[in-house]
C-alpha cells in the first residue's frame, strides 16, 4: 500500500505555508513555535502552553521574524525570558544578591523604586532595550541629580543586564561603556587646613548655641571614625585606662522593613573592626563630652540591637543621625561666616571664611593632619590604614599622596633656597 502523499497548506494567494505558520481571516500571518535552547523547550512559569506566537501583515515579513527566532535559537538566546521587563529583571537581580549589607540592599530597592519601577524603561523588555534607550533614560536622571548619583544607578542597571547576558536572555549588555558620557562631577573633598580648623574650634569652643558639639568635632579629628561609627559608639567602647577605642558595630538611620528606623549593624569589612588608639586630645574631648551629656540631661534612652548607652545623644536620648549633625554643622559654618564678615567689615579686612563642613569632611581632615605627622616623623602608612579602617592601602595613600603635597613644595622651596644661599 502507497501512503498518499501529505497535501501543502497554502495561503490565499496560492503560496505554500510552511511548518507553523497560517493566514489568519483578517488577511494577516502568524506564527506559533515551541522555544528551544539546546534542543530542550525554555518552560514559562506564567503560560502552562510554552508555545509562542508571532504575528505580520504579510508572509515576507513573518519569515524574517522566523531567520531571527532561528538564529536566537542556533545562538542559544532563550526568547521567553528576553520578554522579561527591566523592572522585573532589576527586581530579581536584587533579590538574588543574598549577601548584600542591608544598607546596600536598601540603596538599590530605593533607586527601583523611585527610578525603575514605574518608568518607561522600566517597562521596556530587555531583549528590545538598545545603548540609546540607556542614555536617554541616564540623561533623565541627569537633569535633576548629578552623575555621582548616576553612578549608583548604572552599578545596578549594568548588573541587571550582565545577569541577563550570563543566562543569554538578551545577546549583549547595552549599558557597556555607556558611563563614558558622563564624567564623575563630583567636587573633591578638601580637608581643613590647620587655620581652617582652628578658626572652627575657637568659634565653637566659645559659641552659647554650638559649643555642645565641640567635643564631637574633636572626637571627628582625633579618631578619623567614620559617622555611623562615631553616632553607635556606647561608653563601653572607650578604655580609659588602655587607652583604645573598640569599633566593632554601627548605628544608622534609614529605611528597613518598610519603615525609618535606628538599626545597628557590624561594620562592613574586615577591615572596619578595629581597636584604635585614645590619643590625650581625644580622652579629654570624650570626658567632656561624659560631662556634658550629664550636664545636660541627654543620658542615652533607647536601645538599638544589642547596643545602648550611646555617647553622643540629643536632647531625647537618641543616637545623632548623620543628616541632622550635617544639617546642624551647616548652620555653624553661616553662623561663623556672618560673624566673621560683620568682624571684618568693622576692622577693615577681607573676611577668613570657613567651606562646607560636614562629618565627613572632619574624618578626611583628621586623616589629613595624621598623615602629615606619618610623613614627617617617616611612619608606617600600614598603622594609619588600620587606624581609618581602610580595606585598601591605595585609599588610604590617595589621601596620604594630598596631604604631604605641600610639605613636598614646602621642601622644594627650602632647597632652591638653600642653593641659592650656596650659589649652586
Amino acid at each position: 500500500m502507497t501512503k498518499t502523499k501529505k497535501k501543502n497548506r497554502k495561503d490565499s494567494k496560492g503560496k505554500v505555508l510552511r511548518t507553523g505558520e497560517s493566514e489568519r481571516s483578517n488577511g494577516t500571518y502568524m506564527y506559533r513555535y515551541v522555544p528551544k535552547i539546546r534542543g530542550r523547550s525554555v518552560n514559562s512559569p506564567e503560560k502552562k502552553d510554552n508555545r509562542i506566537t508571532i504575528y505580520a501583515k504579510t508572509l515576507p515579513e513573518l519569515r524574517q521574524k522566523e531567520l531571527q527566532i532561528t538564529q536566537d535559537i542556533i545562538e542559544e538566546i532563550d526568547t521567553v525570558n528576553g520578554n522579561k521587563t527591566v523592572a522585573s529583571m532589576t527586581k530579581l537581580y536584587i533579590d538574588l544578591k543574598k549577601n548584600l549589607h542591608f544598607t546596600t540592599r536598601e540603596s538599590y530597592l530605593s533607586v527601583y523604586r523611585c527610578h525603575i519601577k514605574d518608568s518607561w524603561f522600566g517597562e521596556m523588555y530587555i531583549k528590545d532595550v538598545t545603548k540609546t534607550d540607556v542614555i536617554l533614560f541616564y540623561n533623565e536622571i541627569t537633569e535633576d541629580l548629578t552623575n555621582s548619583f548616576l553612578e549608583n544607578v548604572h552599578r545596578i542597571i549594568h548588573g541587571c543586564f550582565d545577569l541577563a547576558l550570563e543566562n543569554h536572555w538578551i545577546r549583549f549588555n547595552p549599558t557597556q561603556n555607556v558611563m563614558r558620557l558622563y564624567p564623575a562631577n563630583v567636587p573633591e573633598r578638601q580637608p581643613y587646613t590647620k587655620e581652617q580648623e582652628n578658626l572652627l574650634l575657637n568659634f565653637v569652643k566659645n559659641d552659647g548655641t554650638y559649643y555642645i558639639y565641640y567635643p564631637l568635632i574633636i572626637c571627628f579629628l582625633e579618631t578619623m571614625l567614620r559617622a555611623s561609627e562615631m553616632f553607635g559608639l556606647t561608653w563601653s567602647n572607650i578604655d580609659f585606662i588602655n587607652n583604645t577605642i573598640t569599633v566593632d558595630h554601627q548605628v544608622l538611620y534609614t529605611r528597613y522593613e518598610g519603615k525609618y528606623q535606628f538599626i545597628a549593624s557590624k561594620v562592613k569589612t574586615k577591615a572596619g573592626n578595629r581597636v584604635i588608639p585614645l590619643t590625650q586630645r581625644a580622652k579629654k574631648a570624650f570626658l567632656y563630652q561624659r560631662k556634658q551629656q550629664i550636664s545636660l540631661n541627654r543620658q542615652p534612652t533607647i536601645q538599638v540591637g544589642s547596643y545602648s548607652d550611646f555617647v553622643f545623644t540629643t536632647r531625647s536620648g537618641r543616637p545623632y543621625t548623620v543628616p541632622n549633625v550635617d544639617k546642624y554643622f551647616s548652620r555653624l559654618i553661616k553662623a561663623y561666616n556672618r560673624k566673621e564678615a560683620a568682624l571684618a567689615k568693622k576692622e577693615g579686612r577681607d573676611p577668613i571664611s570657613l567651606p562646607h563642613l560636614t562629618c565627613h569632611v572632619l574624618r578626611h581632615t583628621g586623616c589629613s593632619n595624621f598623615c602629615k605627622l606619618f610623613y614627617k616623623e617617616r611612619l608606617d602608612i600600614k598603622i594609619l590604614q588600620k587606624w581609618m579602617g581602610h580595606a585598601s592601602i591605595e585609599i588610604t595613600m590617595e589621601i596620604y599622596n594630598h596631604a604631604t603635597e605641600a610639605d613636598q613644595e614646602d621642601a622644594l622651596k627650602a632647597i632652591e633656597q638653600a642653593r641659592q644661599k650656596l650659589c649652586l
